[in-house]
């Protein structure tokens, strides 16, 4: 039986950021690219955190109690973060999506961003 696997499916140009990044530009390119997180990474490709449009609304709620919110994506990142290899197969990250709730998934080989899987990467797995 040919097992899909996350590789089959799974966007390999991804959006990053690195930690020194302005959140507010980091915040202007999921609205300039229709996405809502992208993960964060080092001068070496190595995953770092992850930022979602979730971290960025904390620099609203950042601004109710100072003059100006402003900060790094290293300020706002995730970076306890769940990661799959190219070869994890989609029953297994279909899994981790429901049980976790994630929208999107960094795909890592040998400590190295390679890809990233999302929700909407798997329904297409149905119609293969």
């Amino acid at each position: 039986m040919n097992k899909k696997k996350v590789e089959d499916y799974m966007t390999r140009s991804v959006i990053t950021f690195r930690p020194e990044a302005s959140i507010f530009e980091a915040a202007e390119t999921f609205i300039k690219n229709k996405i809502s997180g992208a993960p964060v990474t080092d001068k070496d490709n190595k995953l770092v955190g992850i930022l979602s449009e979730w971290d960025c609304l904390s620099v609203i709620l950042k601004g109710e109690f100072e003059e100006y919110p402003s900060g790094n994506v290293s300020e706002y990142m995730s970076k306890d973060v769940i990661t799959v290899s190219a070869d994890t197969g989609v029953f297994e990250v279909t899994q981790l999506f429901i049980d976790k709730r994630y929208h999107r998934i960094p795909v890592v080989e040998n400590n190295k961003l390679v890809g990233i899987i999302s929700r909407r990467d798997l329904l297409s797995a149905i119609t293969d």
